[in-house]
């Protein structure tokens, strides 16, 4: 799948990977992006012109930064 999939077709039964589904429903989904947010407010609109997720996006990538550190396959 591609960078812009929207949110419908990742928990599409036809198209979603199932972890998308294994996760969370996609309405859970829609309620943690209206109530968690990790970024400013007041450069949100430009910055989401580029990016969609902009609002988690810092927040993933902090997460995957310290998955690298701490998991060590094998």
């Amino acid at each position: 799948m591609g960078r812009n999939v929207s949110k419908h077709d990742l928990w599409s039964n036809v198209m979603g990977p199932p972890i998308y589904k294994g996760i969370m429903s996609r309405e859970r989904f829609d309620d943690l992006l209206r109530i968690v947010i990790f970024d400013d407010k007041d450069t949100r609109t430009e910055r989401k012109k580029e990016d969609k997720f902009t609002a988690l996006r810092e927040v993933f990538k902090k997460i995957n930064d310290r998955f690298v550190l701490l998991y060590k396959p094998g």
